[in-house]
């Protein structure tokens, strides 16, 4: 099985770059390669807080598509998910690029969210008669509210991530991982105790 997840142990704080050389899709793969990362970090003693970005253009452009017909892949994604609400520590999603779909629905599952300025985010997926099925019907409108949260779910299209409002902890200009990082080492040298469920 290819590499496609990463992660390194940057003194107090876990690393986890999601690099597929797409689009970081979500596939069975991807999935069962973040929820071993995830676990490994949040098993790790010496790890106050997680970073999860991505690599090249998308934090993930969401859903691999073409596995929706599979059992099997549509579990993984679940898993991940529960994954996301049992972990312990806090998980700072840092969108270096654009997070649409079940990626934003991941997102939207971490404690904090760091965002590049040109980052885009939402769900192109209703346009083709697909709803999220990730958690955001739960998870956006206690982030961004109930008209914010319908225009994203309803509408397809991609807007700024900054629309997210009190949704995102920082934009981060200039070197975004070299920010990123730093607001991540930050954050692990604070009282951690209950952030890792900030968003529920």
């Amino acid at each position: 099985m290819a590499d496609l997840v990463t992660s390194e142990i940057l003194g107090s704080v876990c690393r986890i770059v999601m690099h597929d050389g797409r689009d970081n899709l979500l596939s069975r793969p991807m999935c069962f390669q973040l929820l071993q990362a995830l676990r490994a970090a949040d098993g790790d003693d010496a790890v106050k807080a997680i970073l999860l970005t991505g690599s090249g253009a998308y934090f993930s452009k969401g859903y691999d598509i073409a596995d929706l017909s599979s059992d099997a892949e549509q579990a993984a994604l679940f898993e991940l998910v529960d994954a996301f609400i049992d972990l312990s520590k806090p998980v700072i999603a840092a969108l270096q690029g654009d997070a649409l779909g079940a990626g934003l629905e991941l997102a939207m599952l971490c404690a904090f969210r760091l965002t590049a300025p040109n980052a885009k985010i939402g769900f192109p997926e209703v346009t083709l008669g697909l709803s999220p099925g990730a958690g955001a019907t739960q998870t956006l409108p206690r982030l961004v509210g109930a008209e914010t949260c319908l225009n994203l779910l309803l509408g397809g299209k991609l807007v700024p991530a900054s629309l997210l409002g009190a949704g995102v902890d920082a934009e981060i200009n200039g070197d975004f991982q070299a920010g990123a990082l730093r607001f991540a080492q930050t954050l692990a040298g604070q009282n951690l105790q209950g952030l890792a469920l900030k968003h529920l």
